[in-house]
């Protein structure tokens, strides 16, 4: 390992920062049923909340390892710059003109030092780490899209407050800033080794555009889907392609919009259809008979091609944000 190498020290402060949020749990629903003013209700908990002291100390210790090498950069990159002649002071003007940094080079003096610091106190804020918990992380950058939340985790997160517990920020926030500060400064002073922040950069950025490609998809086939008349017909009426929605008898509400992509009879002898929703990755068979169906008018044929791209490829389109 070259201490002295720039370069390595980002890959490793990336990857520490990868294994912290590598640390997560499925999400597992606890049920609890109770009886309220005569009436029996079904509560639903998704997780998140606290954690016990074992688990608190191991996700501490993954925070503290990024805290330390995104404060550590500071003496490395001053060495990189002292070694070329170059004026090191403009790290340290970096660092104290970030509250981020600031509080980042704070904490991981306290956790070598003590608490509260005695001497260079750069954010003035004695920033401490409390309430790590669990969290519920639902990440889903598009809407008019259902997601199941059972495809969600938890993950570990924590509060970062000053002397009196005021509330600064929490700790996921503060690291995203933290890295977004560094990666600015290795940009304008140091970019004969910012390689990586700025592929990294790059994908991200791809990334956004993609997921507004994305969008704009689903926001024109909830315009056409919105806009467009529907026309009661019967099973015997449905073929393969076609755009429909399948209503509930019992209580007319539409259970799901689609496009058909195969008829059958099952083992049952029933006629059966598959439809192809825009639910990430569900495709649902349906018996015929049992349901009332609609069919969409279509008025314009380019909205069929939209509507036909997007319910035959919205797998692909979804896991293209990915």
């Amino acid at each position: 390992m070259d201490f002295n190498n720039l370069e390595q020290r980002l890959s490793i402060l990336y990857k520490a920062i990868n294994l912290h949020y590598s640390f997560y749990k499925p999400v597992v629903p606890e049920t609890e049923e109770y009886v309220e003013n005569g009436k029996r209700h079904l509560k639903v908990t998704f997780g998140g909340g606290s954690i016990n002291t074992d688990e608190k100390l191991e996700v501490y210790n993954r925070m503290i390892l990024v805290i330390h090498h995104l404060a550590n950069i500071k003496d490395n990159v001053k060495k990189y710059l002292a070694d070329r002649n170059l004026d090191d002071k403009v790290v340290e003007s970096r660092i104290n003109s970030s509250m981020h940094l600031s509080i980042i080079t704070d904490l991981s003096n306290s956790e070598k030092h003590g608490y509260p610091l005695t001497k260079t106190r750069r954010s003035k804020l004695d920033p401490k780490i409390t309430n790590i918990r669990e969290a519920w992380n639902i990440n889903y950058p598009l809407s008019k899209v259902f997601y199941n939340p059972m495809n969600s985790n938890i993950e570990f997160t924590a509060d970062i407050v000053d002397f009196n517990d005021n509330i600064i920020s929490d700790f996921n926030e503060l690291i995203e800033k933290a890295i977004e500060n560094w990666e600015d400064f290795f940009i304008e002073n140091l970019n004969e080794v910012s390689g990586e922040i700025a592929l990294t950069r790059k994908v991200k950025e791809q990334k956004s555009k993609q997921i507004l490609k994305v969008q704009h998809t689903i926001d024109e086939v909830h315009k056409i889907l919105d806009s467009s008349e529907w026309i009661d017909v019967s099973w015997q009426e449905l073929v393969v392609g076609m755009i429909v929605r399948n209503i509930q008898r019992e209580n007319n509400l539409t259970n799901s919009t689609g496009i058909i992509v195969e008829q059958f009879i099952d083992e049952n002898s029933l006629p059966t259809i598959t439809l192809k929703d825009d639910s990430p990755f569900r495709i649902m068979n349906f018996h015929v008979e049992k349901y009332n169906w609609k069919v969409i008018k279509i008025v314009k044929p380019n909205d069929l091609m939209v509507l036909s791209y997007y319910y035959y490829n919205c797998h692909i389109l979804l896991q293209s944000i990915n």
